[in-house]
């Protein structure tokens, strides 16, 4: 983690007096605001940052810090994963797709944790101080609870996220190393939205999970697979239709079958409403035959 930045003084804290606020559920899709108060923020070398866990069974105790696996976000307290210029009594921070940068990202776990939005499910928040014994770049001593965490839920996605989701092919029959076009609509868009192009599964759509099995894939609010963020490589810009074109810039770095041009057989376009694994949230075309 990179922190927050040089925090001199040696005011002593009244922990009794901080404080923590996030809404108890938010929609899928949605930014996640956290708001704090720290009455004396001054410490020597303690960096004062926001950080977010999972929480799959709901239960993880809150005036403890998780274990750092569940680990997912994190931002210092002036709403930035770099160094603060200042200490700061009171404020807000906000999770999204949009810079500032939030996530951690570690992808040996199961879910590549941290891409937004957050799927639903159970989190937990905490305001933790990183303290270390002297200003130099060794290691922190000491990671602490400011005051207790909280709790907070994403809500499952609407029915009609994915019910009247629809992705139409301009032409169900194309030829080796023609691109594959369609129209989509999404009833309600959301950041990170992406379609992919992936091979039939027993004579029909794919099920289950997408991970690992889109041959091309492109947002459908951004031109390229680089998005419109300076930090990342998320896409902020929603769309609720319009139309979405893959072809050889559009491969896929995580099939071991991605290759152009997509060789003859039967494809489906999907439109995935889930910006991490595992992505089992989608909508799919009719069928494209390419001969």
């Amino acid at each position: 983690m990179v922190s927050a930045g040089l925090r001199q003084g040696n005011v002593k804290r009244d922990l009794e007096q901080a404080s923590l606020t996030v809404k108890p559920k938010h929609a899928f899709g949605k930014n996640v605001k956290i708001s704090f108060q720290n009455p004396n923020p001054s410490l020597e070398y303690a960096y004062p940052f926001i950080a977010i866990f999972w929480d799959e069974s709901g239960d993880l105790p809150l005036d403890v810090i998780p274990d750092w696996t569940l680990f997912m976000a994190w931002l210092n307290d002036c709403n930035s994963q770099n160094e603060c210029e200042s200490t700061t009594a009171e404020g807000t921070v906000t999770f999204s797709a949009a810079d500032p940068k939030s996530y951690y990202y570690y992808e040996y776990n199961g879910f590549g944790y941290g891409y937004f939005p957050f799927r639903n499910g159970s989190y937990v928040v905490c305001y933790l101080n990183e303290i270390y014994e002297s200003d130099d770049d060794g290691a922190a001593a000491a990671t602490e609870l400011i005051t207790d965490c909280k709790r907070f839920q994403v809500k499952k996605p609407k029915n009609k996220i994915k019910k009247k989701a629809k992705v139409n092919p301009l032409s169900t029959e194309i030829g080796v190393g023609e691109a594959f076009q369609a129209k989509f609509k999404a009833p309600i868009p959301i950041q990170n939205q992406w379609i992919g192009l992936f091979p039939a599964e027993s004579n029909g759509p794919p099920k289950g999970k997408l991970d690992g099995k889109s041959i091309l894939w492109g947002y459908t609010g951004c031109p390229t697979q680089e998005g419109d963020q300076e930090e990342t490589t998320n896409c902020v810009k929603k769309k609720k239709k319009g139309t979405v074109k893959l072809n050889k810039k559009n491969l896929a770095d995580d099939c071991e079958f991605a290759e152009w041009p997509v060789q003859p057989g039967i494809y489906y376009m999907c439109i995935s409403f889930h910006s991490n694994e595992p992505y089992n949230l989608f909508k799919c075309s009719k069928a494209i035959t390419v001969s």
